[in-house]
């Protein structure tokens, strides 16, 4: 051992230091990896664990997305259910006994009378109520003023002919609909009116033309000239406050406050004309 030089020691010592390095041999195979293995592996824990959180978080938003879509489709399907079995238009609307009894027309002349009315232009739902502080200077071309309605147009329009067909009392429409009695009678007044005021523009008295061609043979054959048939008719109407109203409405006849009207009618049946109202006092031939 000690015949070995120092020199040699020396230099092999000095040429292991010297020796290069094997990381350009790394480079070159990190090189041919792919951008995404490069970028894996460059990631740090904290980043992927940040991206596996915002992707779960991903997935729950999405399932409760799907969940509260699901829950408005179930809403939607209740209330159709709840509509099904509910007092009201959308109950009756597909059937002709029930519409003809509660409202004496078929859905599809319900449908009409209440297009007439609308006259295509939103009349019906710029109605102001009766009561209200605008209910006496009715603009229908107007937006309304005050609160909102509770129930559209068409439905308040279905419980003033049920009131006036069948009398159904203000209390049963009230639990039906849920709303207070009061609406329930500002909803008759002001629809009402509404009638009276868009149906007396129509002609009801019929042409000769139309009655010859719509009478009976029971007419043609002893009443050839018929026009119409006239008649009284009489209702019963609540005691006035007033007493000149009391003893203008007040019938002998009847011993009740009344109104009485002329009445014409065609020979098929159809109702051609209706004087104004008088008081139950007056005499038929003063009313003619």
């Amino acid at each position: 051992m000690n015949n070995i030089p120092t020199e040699n020691l020396g230099e092999k010592s000095h040429k292991s230091k010297l020796a290069p390095p094997r990381r350009p041999l790394i480079r070159h195979i990190s090189s041919n990896l792919s951008p995404e293995v490069e970028k894996r592996s460059s990631s740090s824990p904290e980043k992927d664990s940040t991206a596996a959180r915002s992707q779960i978080m991903e997935l729950r938003v999405q399932q409760l997305e799907e969940q509260l879509q699901n829950a408005k489709i179930s809403e939607n399907t209740l209330k159709l259910e709840i509509n099904k079995w509910k007092f009201g238009l959308k109950r009756f609307e597909t059937s002709d006994c029930d519409m003809n009894y509660y409202v004496g027309m078929t859905p599809a002349q319900f449908k009409a009378l209440y297009k007439f009315l609308d006259a295509g232009q939103g009349i019906c739902r710029r109605l102001n109520c009766w009561g209200s502080d605008f209910s006496l200077m009715q603009m229908p071309y107007i937006e309304k003023k005050g609160q909102k309605r509770s129930i559209e147009p068409i439905e308040e329009l279905f419980i003033t002919l049920c009131r006036l067909r069948v009398n159904i009392p203000e209390k049963v429409l009230s639990d039906s609909y849920g709303i207070s009695m009061s609406e329930i009678s500002r909803i008759f007044a002001t629809c009402k009116d509404f009638l009276s005021s868009r149906l007396v523009q129509l002609p009801i008295w019929a042409t000769k033309e139309i009655v010859q061609k719509t009478m009976p043979e029971s007419f043609k054959s002893k009443y050839p000239l018929t026009r119409t048939i006239v008649d009284y008719t009489e209702t019963f109407i609540e005691k006035p406050s007033c007493f000149r109203a009391q003893a203008e409405t007040y019938s002998t006849y009847k011993s009740h406050n009344t109104v009485k009207g002329l009445v014409g009618i065609s020979p098929h049946g159809a109702v051609t004309f209706v004087s104004e109202l008088y008081g139950g006092h007056c005499s038929d031939k003063m009313i003619v």
